[in-house]
């Protein structure tokens, strides 16, 4: 399974990518909305781990994108800003899920459930 790490900190990027290592994942990672999409096109992930508050494109527009080009990419939505109006934000553009960055424990979850067939 292709996964695309998309955060504007690297040291976020590399403990999610470190939570990965290991298991059946083949990672990539990018620092914007704007590399996530050019990602997208060219990878064509399965997953899109994707942060919100990122320059110069947000991960919220990036999500309505990648969904409007490639809907069959899952895109999780990965935030510490996890307020309501957010999670409807990430809803409305077409995001798979939404977790906390505080939960990454459960990414290697939502992650095998995708693989599975589960969403």
């Amino acid at each position: 399974m292709t996964i695309l790490i998309v955060d504007d900190n690297a040291k976020m990027r590399g403990l999610i990518r470190s939570l990965l290592t290991g298991k059946r994942f083949r990672c990539h990672e990018c620092a914007d909305g704007g590399s996530a999409l050019a990602q997208s096109d060219v990878l064509h992930p399965d997953v899109v781990l994707m942060d919100v508050e990122m320059e110069p494109m947000d991960g919220i527009t990036a999500t309505r994108l990648i969904k409007l080009r490639h809907p069959e990419i899952k895109v999780i939505v990965l935030t510490d800003d996890a307020d309501r109006r957010t999670q409807e934000a990430a809803h409305a553009a077409g995001a798979d899920g939404f977790l906390k960055k505080e939960d990454l424990i459960s990414v290697e979850n939502v992650l095998e459930r995708i693989s599975a067939g589960q969403t």
